[in-house]
């Protein structure tokens, strides 16, 4: 007999946040990872948006210093989705503890987050040192905040959980 969805909604909202490792074996183990999957949709959707209004900046602001903004375009976006899907990888495997693939995983978002602000560097021309100063502060602090996000969800989740197999 199928688990209702009501249910299985009240037991996500009560521990995809607090579990580390839950078991596949347990009932409701199916909820915890059908949550996982919409919030990382959610999480590309969002990384998507972000990266739209960045190529809307770099076309209004930093076309007139040699920055294509087609080719920018290309790079954000399908960064925007390579950094999502990885970050979000990234925090389920240091959720679960899963120190094998974080390390690879660290590299690899960090390689996607990167990416775009290095191609601006690459194909601009001489920029004013104002420009450069506020695409490095903003570099660096959406970098902090994301990595700050993401050790804050880590630690507030590798408690002991009542799911975790024997």
């Amino acid at each position: 007999m199928p688990i209702p969805a009501r249910r299985c909604r009240e037991v996500v909202l009560s521990l995809i946040l607090t579990t580390t490792r839950y078991s596949r074996r347990h009932p409701y183990a199916h909820c915890v990872s059908d949550a996982r999957k919409n919030i990382q949709r959610l999480w590309i959707v969002f990384s998507v948006i972000y990266g739209v209004f960045r190529w809307v900046l770099v076309w209004h602001y930093l076309e007139k210093y040699g920055v294509n903004p087609l080719i920018f375009g290309a790079i954000e976006l399908s960064s925007s989705c390579g950094y999502a899907i990885y970050s979000g990888r990234l925090v389920a495997a240091a959720i679960d503890q899963e120190l094998s693939r974080h390390k690879r995983l660290v590299l690899i978002t960090i390689t996607w987050f990167i990416l775009p602000d290095a191609y601006i560097f690459m194909s601009a021309g001489q920029m004013p040192r104002t420009v450069i100063g506020f695409i490095v502060t903003a570099v660096l602090l959406t970098g902090i905040v994301g990595a700050t996000a993401i050790l804050r969800r880590t630690k507030t989740n590798n408690r002991p959980s009542v799911l975790v197999d024997a």
